[in-house]
């Protein structure tokens, strides 16, 4: 089991947020939503466990946050709310009370002299193997015939979002969030799914199968190259559903060295492994 029947995924910790923090409607669950933190969990925990409310009663602009978990830069992922609970998370009533959200912890850089959220980092590999995780398992828990993003800005038919592109489709407030932090195209390819609709062509080398001589009889691998990391491809019906994606292309010839030196994707084996 790895979301129990109340909804709470058995391999994360728990921090509950605040009760009062969400809708009376419960979640569909049908949709995964990254957020950035723009900050550490402490900056996120400053918003998330405030309580402070207006004269009317309502929370505060600072306060008014929710979200269903956090997730570390270390990979380690901290849950706040059930999947079934309907967060202050993603600017509007439709993807707050059908979307899991989970923010994540900013990669910081000394920016002006001093360390500050750099938010053009992406999310870490561990983030990112994190994040593999969760959707597999809401997509195992809620039976979704297939992953994929969207394929353009009217699509509301897939279940991978973003807070911004929620503006578009469901008239959320404008945001950055999360600020192109997401590598789609890497969480995708591990997947196996479709790749995301703002695919640019220089993200992609297609690599349908890697002629390299690996050593010790080891058996030849095949792979394709993502935003410049390579990536397994493990199976035919995963190179199938590349081919079908416009991944792969004509076949490119790479001795063991070169291939050794581009970087791997999170769980890919080196080639002589």
């Amino acid at each position: 089991m790895a979301i129990t029947p109340d909804g709470w995924f058995d391999w994360m910790e728990r921090g509950p947020g605040p009760a009062e923090k969400v809708y009376s409607v419960r979640n569909s669950a049908k949709m995964f939503l990254p957020h950035s933190m723009v900050g550490s969990l402490n900056g996120w925990y400053s918003r998330l466990f405030d309580m402070s409310k207006n004269p009317d009663g309502t929370f505060t602009d600072n306060a008014a946050a929710s979200v269903h978990g956090s997730v570390l830069l270390t990979g380690k992922a901290i849950q706040h709310y059930p999947i079934f609970a309907s967060c202050w998370a993603s600017g509007s009533g439709y993807p707050n009370c059908n979307g899991v959200a989970f923010e994540h912890e900013s990669v910081y850089s000394r920016i002006g002299g001093t360390l500050q959220p750099d938010e053009s980092k992406g999310f870490t590999a561990e983030q990112v193997a994190t994040d593999i995780r969760i959707i597999r398992d809401l997509a195992a828990f809620r039976n979704w015939p297939e992953i994929r993003r969207p394929r353009n800005d009217r699509d509301t038919g897939a279940q991978l979002y973003e807070h911004n592109e929620c503006k578009s489709l469901w008239g959320s407030d404008p945001t950055a969030c999360p600020s192109s932090r997401v590598p789609w195209n890497e969480i995708l390819a591990l997947l196996g799914a479709a790749p995301a609709f703002e695919l640019e062509e220089d993200d992609i080398m297609p690599v349908p199968w890697i002629d390299c001589q690996a050593p010790n009889g080891k058996p030849y691998r095949s792979y394709i190259i993502v935003a410049g990391r390579k990536v397994h491809v493990a199976s035919k019906a995963q190179e199938d559903a590349f081919k079908a994606a416009g991944y792969i292309g004509d076949r490119k010839r790479l001795s063991l060295a070169e291939l050794k030196a581009i970087p791997s994707a999170p769980g890919t084996p080196e080639p002589d492994a």
